[in-house]
């Protein structure tokens, strides 16, 4: 990216942690969605429209992290925290039935035929995609801090 006055750089800041936050927002509306009965009855299919946020708030975050990475910060703090951030990848569940695939006949019998354990199955496969997205949240506040941090070095500044 080309070097940006630091009204133009304070305006791109604001606007790709804005960004985060709607995407964040959408992810966790589809999560209410995904935490339905429906998913918990069928099982997780691998197209759910919940990975399309979550894929746009990765670049969002992606984007954000590495333009303030970029920066010349003279704060060791903050130079440590930025260089501390993760690259975050979203690790997709595999569908249910290709799990089951992989299981071992007494298991696919339980799931066919017990429904509270066909629930609890599918529940868990929820939860651990609510587990990586409450560690996105984590991190997003983290990114907004040193965002605010940054924007407060160029305020002091001027």
């Amino acid at each position: 990216m080309s070097q940006l006055t630091i009204e133009k750089d304070i305006e791109y800041i604001k606007n790709q942690v804005n960004y985060l936050d709607t995407f964040q927002k959408r992810i966790f509306n589809a999560l209410k969605e995904l935490k339905g009965g429906s998913t918990y009855w069928k099982g997780i299919t691998g197209d759910e429209t919940i990975y399309v946020e979550i894929n746009r708030w990765l670049k969002s975050y992606s984007t954000l992290k590495n333009h303030l990475y970029q920066k010349e910060v003279i704060d060791p703090e903050l130079r440590s925290a930025l260089n501390n951030l993760p690259q975050l990848v979203f690790t997709k569940p595999v569908a249910s039935i290709e799990l089951l695939k992989k299981k071992g006949s007494f298991i696919k019998f339980l799931y066919k035929a017990m429904p509270p354990y066909r629930i609890q199955f599918n529940k868990k496969r929820v939860l651990e995609i609510e587990g990586q997205l409450n560690e996105y949240k984590d991190r997003a506040d983290q990114l907004r801090k040193l965002s605010f941090k940054i924007e407060s070095v160029y305020t002091d500044g001027i």
